[in-house]
């Protein structure tokens, strides 16, 4: 048996453990997604020897979001320390004022809002990413024929809805998962409704949890996006193992 000492220690060493989780997770989103991806991106505007891909910028900008999404829930948070002064540490969840607490609190409206822009990230980043490999392969298609630049004169719709189809994705994702999200659907025991699309603290960030009814044909916003993501993702995939093949047979002839 473990003595109440035992588990207080332990409670710490876990509370420490989950807080440089959190550090080093901040840090990399803070880093690279609001510090160095901006820089890249004013650079590439600025720039007078660089050329614009505005397809490859906004492939950028797609991540900058998510990244500000992932750490939406991040403000500074005042505790009472053992000395009985008041520091401030950096918290991912509002509210959680307590160092020692493991629980992630938000409050349900902000979990909701953050679990909804997610669900709305995951496909713009999937989304923007496709959309490289398509300009890729379509430049390629175009210099194969010896005229890329004219090319790019013939292709302003095509480069706009390469620039547009995923923020409207995004923005579809979202506000379906605001309407459609619930920030309180438990019942007396504090358990998750089965399909009711909660929202719901993650170990780093609020996520809409999966229904608990296996092979419910209710509509689930768990899901949606992930399979929408993949599905983009194996696209991406599928076209750029169709040049790389294509390439190397052409090596080999």
């Amino acid at each position: 048996m473990f003595g109440a000492g035992t588990l207080v220690d332990e409670r710490i060493h876990i509370s420490r453990i989950q807080r440089a989780d959190e550090t080093i997770f901040l840090w990399l989103q803070v880093t690279g997604g609001q510090i160095l991806l901006p820089i890249l991106v004013l650079t590439i505007v600025l720039s007078r020897h660089v050329h614009r891909n505005p397809v490859f910028i906004n492939f950028c900008c797609s991540w900058i979001v998510s990244s500000v999404v992932y750490s939406l829930l991040w403000v500074p948070t005042r505790f009472n320390s053992s000395s009985g002064d008041d520091l401030e540490l950096s918290s991912v969840y509002r509210g959680r004022s307590d160092p020692k607490d493991l629980s992630l609190n938000p409050s349900p409206q902000e979990c909701l809002i953050q679990a909804s822009l997610i669900n709305g990230v995951l496909p713009l980043t999937a989304c923007t990413t496709l959309g490289i490999v398509v300009q890729l392969l379509s430049n390629l298609y175009y210099l194969k024929k010896g005229n890329l630049e004219d090319g790019f004169k013939k292709r302003h719709m095509f480069t706009l809805s390469l620039l547009v189809f995923p923020y409207l994705v995004f923005l579809l994702f979202t506000l379906v998962s605001v309407v459609v999200g619930s920030p309180i659907a438990v019942d007396a025991n504090r358990i998750p409704i089965p399909n009711s699309n909660l929202a719901i603290p993650g170990v780093f960030y609020c996520v809409i949890v999966l229904d608990n009814l296996t092979g419910s044909r209710m509509f689930s916003l768990a899901r949606a996006p992930v399979f929408l993501s993949l599905a983009f993702c194996a696209l991406s995939l599928l076209f750029e193992g169709t040049f790389i093949a294509s390439l190397c047979q052409r090596n080999h002839s």
